[in-house]
C-alpha cells in the first residue's frame, strides 16, 4: 500500500499527463493506477505537505489544483472514450459514486449516466449480469452490441430505406422470406386502422 505522499506524487503524475497533449496517451495508464491505490481519496500534496481527502472522485476533480485535478469528469471521460478505455470508464463511474453512507444518496445526478444504446450503457449491463460476455467484449472477441443482442438485452436490428417501398422490400426480403412477410403483412392493420 502507497503512502500519502506517493499518492499525491501519483495524483500529480495524473495531472500533469491531464494537462499536456503528449501525456494524454499514458493517461489512463496512470488514471488506472490512482483508482487501484485510491489515491485521490486521501493524499498529501508532496510539494506543500498538505493532507486532502475526497469522498467522490467528483469532487478531486473538480478541485482546483493543487487540490484537485481542476477539470470535469465529463473531460475526463471523454479522453478514456476515445482510447476505447471503457472498462476504466466503469471504474471512473463506481469512484465518483463515493462510499455508501447515509449523505451519500440523493436525487440528483451529477454525473451523466449512460443511456440509450450507448457503448457504455451494455458494458455497464454485460458487467453486472453477463460477465463471460463483458470479458469477450473488452478481449476484442465480441462488439458491445453483439454481446447485449447474445445476453437478450436488446433485439437486432437492421437498417432499411425507406426512399420506396421496392427497396424497403428488398431490404426485408435480406432478412426474411417472402411468406414471412407476406403473413405480417396479412396481420397488421392498414394506416387507417382498419383490417385487410
Amino acid at each position: 500500500m502507497a503512502t500519502l505522499t506517493e499518492n499525491g506524487q501519483l495524483v500529480d503524475a495524473l495531472r500533469i499527463a491531464l494537462s499536456q497533449t503528449e501525456g494524454l496517451d499514458s493517461t489512463p495508464a496512470i488514471l488506472r493506477r490512482v483508482l487501484d491505490e485510491d489515491a485521490w481519496r486521501d493524499r498529501i500534496e508532496h510539494r506543500t505537505g498538505e493532507a486532502y481527502t475526497f469522498q467522490t472522485f467528483e469532487e478531486f476533480a473538480e478541485a482546483m489544483p493543487l487540490d484537485g485535478l481542476g477539470m470535469r469528469v465529463g473531460d475526463i471521460q471523454a479522453i478514456l472514450k476515445v482510447r476505447d478505455e471503457h472498462d476504466l470508464l466503469r471504474r471512473l463511474d463506481e469512484a465518483c459514486k463515493g462510499k455508501p453512507g447515509p449523505k451519500s444518496v440523493d436525487n440528483i445526478h451529477r454525473t451523466k449516466r449512460p443511456s440509450g444504446t450507448e457503448r457504455s450503457r451494455a458494458l455497464a449491463r454485460l458487467h453486472r449480469e453477463r460477465r463471460d460476455l463483458y470479458d469477450q467484449v473488452l478481449a476484442g472477441e465480441l462488439s458491445a452490441n453483439a454481446a447485449a443482442i447474445e445476453a437478450g438485452f436488446r433485439k437486432p436490428t437492421a437498417s432499411v430505406p425507406i426512399d420506396s417501398a421496392r427497396h424497403a422490400v428488398e431490404a426485408l426480403l435480406r432478412r426474411f422470406d417472402r411468406d414471412e412477410l407476406q403473413e405480417a403483412l396479412d396481420q397488421t392493420p392498414l394506416r387507417d386502422g382498419s383490417e385487410r
